[in-house]
């Protein structure tokens, strides 16, 4: 895991970023980049960057859990869950952007794409008979 240092109201927070996360943020804000890259690219941005109690209101909305402490960057978030055994560190556990979905809102939208796909192959099928015996006649 690589980590970030970064200030908070009672002194310094140290937050590791986990390949997860940094993958979600390599995906969700910086594609194109490679791991490297985007690395140091969200080192350089997270110095903009807050840590907070709550979670944004559009992100609180469709969150299926709560974290410990969040990481803010504009519209950017990562929840950050603190290490039991380290006294100052959390982990972020992933990346999650504004305009992008929630992993809940995600499972959602592909579980009705996949329904509907099913529905129209279950159709097809039960029109198919129907189709041979026109063209019989």
């Amino acid at each position: 895991m690589t980590a970030l240092v970064m200030p908070v109201p009672a002194g310094r927070l140290r937050v590791c970023v986990s390949p997860h996360a940094l993958t979600r943020y390599v995906e969700r804000v910086k594609p194109g980049l490679e791991i490297g890259a985007a690395y140091r690219d969200l080192t350089r941005v997270s110095e903009h960057g807050e840590i907070v109690l709550d979670p944004p209101p559009w992100l609180a909305r469709t969150m299926l859990k709560r974290a410990d402490l969040y990481l803010q960057i504009g519209d950017i978030v990562f929840p950050l869950r603190r290490d039991r055994g380290r006294p100052g560190s959390c982990h972020a556990t992933t990346c999650i952007a504004r305009s992008g979905l929630s992993d809940l809102a995600r499972r959602r939208r592909n579980l009705a794409r996949r329904w509907r796909r099913a529905e129209r192959r279950r159709t097809k099928e039960l029109l198919r008979p129907l189709a041979s015996t026109k063209k019989r006649r």
